[in-house]
């Protein structure tokens, strides 16, 4: 797992690449960018990082 070998939380890594991919979407076609990224780019990985037994 990449959290293993980067030492930052899951939460912080997830938006981080996400945000690397965010800015490939800008340049390739803007219009796909909705509410449902934006959720997902700040919410899903806390979430999923706190959410873990």
């Amino acid at each position: 797992m990449l959290s293993h070998v980067i030492p930052i939380p899951f939460g912080i890594l997830y938006t981080c690449i996400n945000l690397v991919l965010l800015a490939g979407m800008f340049v390739v076609d803007r219009h796909y960018i909705g509410l449902g990224t934006l959720i997902n780019l700040f919410l899903i990985g806390y979430v999923a990082q706190y959410t873990q037994g």
